[in-house]
């Protein structure tokens, strides 16, 4: 039931850019199993940062990507505001922001005047900060995203420059994932049906479980059914 709101309260969001539904589930699921983001976590970071998300040209997938890899670093769905402080700050830069930028020779937008790609532009941006001291760099993120802004963008500039291919720390590893789970309806039918039948198979084997240790505990008390107290089993029954 909380899958099914929030994959509502996705459509509504990015109904031209999802194809199915089963998509929508796919990032959703995906998101819970990579990340420390539940999908109660995603309901409230999309109603937070959703429609500032998909002004920004970013897609489900793309904004699933940024809020899980922020909760693989501490953040909570709560904390999705920084992340949607800076992307207010991406689509109307401030004065400040914007002579930063300009210092850096950075520009969020194509030449068409169309954002870039999200992981583009934090390329971009590492790109241009990387080489910098620590300090220097957070005066230079601070003057663009400000200081709430700063602290979402912060890590996911290291999640960009990851090349580990762990999931749970690379943007490239945690994407590549993601679209094997959600790239089309199909591919997302199947996923959710291979996790549903994983989490049969696993509440099933714990119920056989249960089953064997409740009959190996039936014969240990008949065993020594002396010792039973009548008030025990006035209790189990």
């Amino acid at each position: 039931q909380a899958t099914a709101g929030v994959v509502q309260q996705a459509m509504n969001i990015w109904s031209n850019s999802l194809k199915s539904p089963q998509q929508a589930a796919a990032i959703l699921v995906q998101t819970a199993n990579a990340s420390n983001a539940s999908i109660e976590d995603m309901q409230q970071a999309l109603a937070t940062i959703g429609s500032t998300a998909k002004m920004a040209g970013m897609d489900m997938g793309t904004t699933a990507e940024a809020i899980g890899l922020l909760t693989n670093r501490g953040f909570s769905a709560a904390q999705a505001d920084d992340l949607n402080h800076a992307i207010t700050q991406m689509l109307a830069p401030s004065s400040i922001a914007k002579k930063q930028m300009d210092a850096l020779g950075l520009t969020f937008v194509d030449s068409a005047g169309k954002m870039k790609p999200f992981p583009q532009i934090l390329q971009e941006i590492a790109d241009k900060t990387n080489g910098m001291g620590d300090a220097q760099k957070t005066a230079a993120l601070k003057a663009m995203f400000g200081a709430s802004g700063m602290k979402a963008i912060a890590p996911l500039l290291d999640a960009i420059n990851d090349k580990t291919g762990d999931a749970k720390t690379s943007w490239a590893a945690y994407a590549a994932e993601q679209d094997k789970a959600a790239h089309s309806t199909a591919a997302a039918t199947k996923f959710l049906q291979d996790q549903a039948n994983d989490m049969q198979q696993n509440v099933g084997s714990k119920i056989e479980q249960v089953g064997g240790n409740w009959e190996a505990l039936r014969n240990k008390a008949m065993a020594a059914k002396g010792g039973v107290n009548g008030a025990m089993l006035d209790m189990i029954n």
